[in-house]
């Protein structure tokens, strides 16, 4: 990685890009499937590879991500119970049931095979008749979503006590509700000697050129969402820019 020296102030800037944004999206289900199966498949009926990207630099260190589904379809012949189970990566990380027709979302967090290539697969069911699905997309991302209950940092910036770091980026959402992101010196959510930073967002993109120039007298910064006002929705980092400086 290059670094710069500014001669004037005796320091070493080093730059650092990493852009984890969304993965998924697009809608898995090109016309119409119906699910006749009253007991959990063998295999799924949706399949997704999802690549978020991961970063680059042993400093920023992930713990946590944000999935959403998106289920549209109506019962037939009796049934009144939809199951679905999600797995990432082999691993089961949602499982519940839906009881009505129309539209359906749901999201909550992981915190394993979060960046990288992961296949999701989704697995449906029916307690009896038949449930046509017309839409299901998924989407995931390093952030979290409005049903939020790990409680853990979305990611961490470490680096040496002595040394500053400009934070620019943007975060951004998938849904209709409002988010917070909050900076913090530990991974504790309660006050601490560096102050905490809120960066509210609406439903669009947040410049965080507000949050630039943390000094730290502390190893590392911690990144939370908070104050989700809608459960379904997911909060996630499209992109960070990151300019390490130490006085040499």
């Amino acid at each position: 990685m290059p670094t710069y020296r500014n001669g004037q102030l005796g320091e070493l800037t080093e730059p650092l890009l990493w852009t984890p944004a969304l993965a998924g999206g697009t809608d898995l289900e090109a016309a119409s499937t119906v699910i006749s199966d009253t007991s959990e498949p063998v295999n799924p009926q949706y399949t997704s590879t999802h690549n978020v990207v991961a970063p680059t630099d042993a400093r920023i260190v992930v713990g946590l991500g944000c999935m959403r589904l998106s289920i549209t379809g109506t019962f037939g012949g009796g049934g009144v119970t939809l199951n679905y189970k999600v797995k990432r990566a082999g691993v089961t990380v949602k499982t519940g049931t839906f009881t009505a027709d129309g539209a359906h979302l749901v999201s909550w967090d992981i915190t394993a095979n979060i960046t990288g290539s992961q296949v999701n697969t989704v697995f449906l069911w029916v307690d009896a008749g038949t449930f046509t699905v017309t839409e299901l997309t998924m989407w995931s991302g390093v952030g979290a979503s409005g049903a939020t209950t790990t409680g853990g940092p979305v990611f961490t910036i470490t680096q040496a006590a002595n040394s500053r770091v400009q934070i620019l980026g943007y975060q951004a959402m998938i849904g209709s509700g409002t988010i917070a992101l909050r900076v913090i010196s530990y991974a504790g959510l309660a006050s601490s000697s560096l102050p905490q930073i809120y960066a509210p967002a609406p439903a669009a993109s947040l410049n965080l050129t507000a949050m630039a120039m943390l000094w730290l007298g502390h190893p590392a910064i911690y990144f939370h969402f908070g104050s989700h006002s809608v459960a379904t929705d997911i909060a996630y980092i499209k992109a960070l820019e990151l300019y390490f400086r130490s006085g040499q």
